[in-house]
């Protein structure tokens, strides 16, 4: 019998991969232009929480102490304030 073989859909992870991006919002129409001005808010705080924008939230290290954590859960909750 044959070694089982991977999925068509397997792609091998070499180096850093570009995270997917939410696509612009096109607003050419009146209609898109009201959606877009509640979407876009949206986009940009989804893209904040996932590090896409505004850089991204370093892990701390198993010997964090109480005050490092503090301060790290301060910054993610900065991040979901914005």
């Amino acid at each position: 019998m044959a070694a089982p073989q991977p999925p068509r859909t397997f792609v091998p992870q070499t180096g850093r991969t570009k995270k997917p991006a939410i696509p612009a919002i096109q607003s050419s129409t009146v209609v898109d232009r009201r959606l877009a001005s509640v979407i876009e808010p949206i986009k940009q705080n989804i893209e904040m929480i996932t590090g896409v924008r505004g850089g991204r939230v370093e892990q701390l290290d198993n010997t964090a102490d109480l005050d490092q954590v503090i301060t790290k859960l301060n910054e993610v909750i900065a991040k979901i304030n914005y």
